[in-house]
C-alpha cells in the first residue's frame, strides 16, 4: 500500500514522468507476477521459511536502494521498481500456501481442523490491514502537505520517499525475524501428516 499507492505520486512530483505512469506500473504487477512460478519452484526445493528469508531479504534490499539511491531516470526507476516487484512476488504465494501448513499444524496439536474460520479470519485481517493501512497513508500525506496537482516542495517529496520505503522496509524486517521461528519445514510437515493419519487410524 505504502510504496505501490504512492509510485504514481512519486512519478509524477519527484521524476516529472508522468508519461510513463502506465508503464512502470505494468512493470511493477508484471514482474510480480512473472516472479510467482519461480518462488514457488524454490518453496519446494529449499522450503517455504527458507524461501521467505530469501525472497524478503532481497526486497528488503531493493527498499533499501530505493531509498539510499538518487533516481534521475526512468530507466533507472524501472530497474529498482522491477526489483521490489521480483522480490514482493513471493508475499502472496508463500502466505497462503502457509496458511494450509498451519490448518494441519493445529489439527495435529487439538485434533480440530477449522480451516473454515481460519481462513475467514486471515481474509478479514487482510482487508482490514489494507484499509488501515489507507487510512494510515491518507493520514501521513497530510503531515508531508501533499496536496495532488500542485508542485510539492523538496521537504514533501523526501516525506512521500520516506512513506514509500522506511514503513515498508520496518514491515519486512519483522517478517524476517518473525519467520526466522517459523518451525513448520519440509520434513517436520511431513511428520505432522504422518501422525494426523496415525490419530484417524488408531
Amino acid at each position: 500500500i505504502m510504496f505501490n499507492n504512492n509510485l504514481i505520486y512519486f512519478v509524477k512530483y519527484s521524476l516529472d514522468l508522468h508519461e510513463y505512469q502506465g508503464l512502470i506500473l505494468g512493470v511493477s504487477s508484471g514482474s510480480a507476477l512473472l516472479a510467482i512460478p519461480l518462488w514457488a519452484y524454490a518453496a519446494l526445493k529449499i522450503g517455504k521459511r527458507n524461501t521467505w528469508q530469501i525472497s524478503m531479504s532481497l526486497l528488503l534490499l531493493a527498499f533499501a536502494l530505493f531509498y539510499f539511491y538518487q533516481i534521475n531516470s526512468l530507466q533507472e526507476l524501472i530497474i529498482i521498481v522491477c526489483l521490489i516487484g521480483l522480490a514482493s512476488g513471493a508475499g502472496g504465494v508463500l502466505f497462503w500456501s502457509m496458511l494450509p501448513d498451519t490448518i494441519e499444524y493445529g489439527e495435529w496439536k487439538s485434533g480440530i481442523r477449522s480451516e473454515s474460520s481460519l481462513y475467514g479470519f486471515m481474509t478479514f485481517a487482510q482487508k482490514s490491514s489494507i484499509a488501515v493501512a489507507a487510512l494510515v497513508l491518507g493520514l501521513l500525506l497530510t503531515t508531508i502537505n501533499f496536496s495532488p496537482n500542485e508542485i510539492q516542495t523538496p521537504e514533501t517529496l523526501t516525506g512521500l520517499k520516506n512513506i514509500m520505503s522506511l514503513i515498508p522496509a520496518s514491515g519486512i524486517a519483522i517478517s524476517i525475524f518473525l519467520m526466522y521461528f517459523y518451525p513448520i519445514n519440509s520434513e517436520y510437515h511431513k511428520e505432522i501428516l504422518i501422525n494426523i493419519e496415525a490419530r484417524k487410524n488408531g
